[in-house]
């Protein structure tokens, strides 16, 4: 499927040729495409792979791997992610859809993944997991945290990821802080997480709300690596996907500008451009139809 932006631009390249010798047709014609081009590049961004904006937590939820309520999850943006083989880089690929929300206290996340029944195993398995550095004098520590959520409950909240292999947070003198669930619907495994931002556990991750968080990573340093995947029990298979994610502020602590309170997440001007995107393509509409209405009247007469 081709991007918004490709689309935009060979309708422009149709349009100029229809209207080349029409100069202020074609300057219009230009302005639209500035206009189309910078909102397409703010639309895709709104569900890029890569950035998740979380929402600020309004509605209850039940770790239940649903939409347990109608209100539950209304309050956050749905992202989509591709997951793949070798950290999304590889085939095969698979789409998820995923919410996100925090509070001051914790992060909250629901993904879904479509899954043929034929597949389906109990034992299939959604996971989360974040790996950082830190320095101590001239050393550097890898540090890692990971919550792992089984169709039905069992959750397992990990660390100490070497070599392809984690540790239980309780066997390295941690606690237990993450609570997941996992459930298959018949066409779909839905992951439901529940994690401390900062739980004081030596083993686990230490976040604010505010902070952006996996923006940082690039190899080969592995550090501020945020991860979100699946495990196909049967092919012994993981396909995952490396984000980013900003972390939503308690409204009533954001920063007053101009009267009103900024807003870190874009989507509201992102409707808007949509609106107008919607707008411009009846007004080009108009466009090509007063060219082409001369054309057909000589050629009628």
């Amino acid at each position: 499927m081709h991007s918004l932006k490709y689309v935009i631009e060979k309708t422009y390249y149709y349009l100029s040729f229809l209207l080349y010798k029409n100069k202020k047709k074609m300057i219009i014609l230009n302005i639209f495409l500035i206009i189309l081009i910078n909102s397409s590049i703010i639309v895709s961004n709104s569900t890029d792979e890569d950035t998740i904006y979380a929402s600020w937590y309004e509605n209850h939820v039940i770790i239940d791997g649903r939409y347990t309520i109608g209100l539950e999850w209304s309050e956050c943006h749905r992202y989509f992610l591709k997951l793949g083989a070798n950290d999304g880089t590889e085939a095969p690929f698979s789409i998820i859809n995923i919410w996100v929300k925090n509070d001051n206290d914790y992060l909250y996340i629901l993904f879904r993944l479509s899954w043929l029944d034929s597949d389906y195993d109990t034992a299939d398995q959604g996971f989360l997991y974040y790996l950082w550095m830190t320095q101590n004098g001239s050393i550097l520590n890898n540090n890692s945290d990971a919550a792992w959520a089984r169709l039905y409950g069992q959750t397992k909240d990990m660390c100490n990821y070497t070599s392809g292999e984690w540790a239980l947070d309780t066997d390295l003198g941690g606690t237990s802080d993450a609570i997941g669930y996992g459930r298959y619907d018949g066409s779909a495994y839905w992951f439901e997480f529940k994690k401390k931002l900062n739980s004081t556990d030596v083993c686990d991750w230490a976040f604010i709300p505010g902070q952006l968080i996996g923006a940082n990573y690039s190899l080969p340093i592995v550090d501020d690596k945020l991860v979100i995947g699946f495990w196909d029990h049967s092919k012994d298979l993981i396909l995952s996907k490396p984000f980013s994610l900003k972390l939503s502020r308690d409204p009533s602590e954001r920063i007053n500008v101009g009267g009103d309170l900024t807003d870190e997440n874009p989507f509201g001007l992102s409707y808007l451009l949509l609106i107008a995107i919607f707008i411009i393509g009846i007004s080009v509409r108009k466009i090509v139809m007063s060219y082409e209405s001369p054309v057909s009247e000589s050629l009628n007469n």
